[in-house]
């Protein structure tokens, strides 16, 4: 086995997993399983009833939810692109060219993997919880803003990594990816417009996604070399 087909196995198998549970979560929606519609009402009432308690509740979450929406990040990737690829001084065009590519490809994912939540939210056309708090187009399943937030996340991490930034910057960055992750999807079940099992549903969606992407680049992005 080469080296390089040794890094992609990780990412294979990641998205393969993500994959399984996302295609669960969608079958068991389709065929109406008891149990998970049974936990998904109940967590959808208990968080209705809370916001309807206190309504501090819901303009908490509801600013998460905005702060983060899917939007958020397709335009952060829409300028990271322009950053990267206007033209820069002589002295700083070598690590412009190590940087390009990276960015390139992880803000392409985060725009490209945008269409996947609204081609599966209007073929499954699961409608919204009754309970829900606010007002929010389109269908429930999945979650787009779990997606966008986990997607935006991992590319983040996965950034880091291929431009050699230091294991502990590294670290940090993914305890911040998945304590953000977790905050958007509480927010968008406690505001019950989502269901448990649509945010789950986003977020395994995104990881099979990016992983996938990871493991089709790994084998033609080489990381950029350290500087000093």
């Amino acid at each position: 086995m080469t080296e390089r087909s040794g890094r992609v196995i990780t990412p294979v198998i990641t998205a393969t997993a993500a994959s399984v549970v996302f295609g669960l979560l969608l079958l068991a929606v389709i065929a109406r399983w008891a149990p998970l519609f049974t936990l998904d009402d109940l967590v959808a009432r208990t968080a209705h009833d809370i916001g309807d308690a206190h309504p501090s509740f819901v303009v908490f979450w509801r600013a998460v939810s905005l702060a983060c929406e899917p939007l958020v990040f397709r335009i952060v990737a829409i300028v990271a692109l322009v950053i990267v690829w206007v033209p820069v001084r002589r002295h700083g065009r070598g690590r412009a060219r190590d940087v390009r590519m990276p960015v390139t490809i992880a803000a392409a994912t985060v725009l490209v993997g945008g269409i996947l939540p609204v081609l599966v939210k209007a073929i499954v056309g699961r409608p919204r919880p009754v309970e829900a708090l606010i007002a929010a187009a389109q269908t429930s399943f999945p979650s787009a803003h779990a997606f966008g937030i986990t997607t935006a996340a991992l590319c983040g991490v996965l950034l880091l990594r291929v431009l050699d930034a230091s294991q502990v910057a590294r670290r940090w960055a993914a305890l911040a990816a998945g304590a953000l992750i977790a905050l958007v999807c509480v927010a968008r079940v406690a505001l019950a417009v989502h269901y448990v099992s649509d945010v789950a549903a986003g977020v395994a969606l995104a990881v099979a996604w990016v992983a996938g992407v990871d493991a089709v680049t790994r084998r033609w992005i080489a990381p950029a070399p350290r500087r000093g």
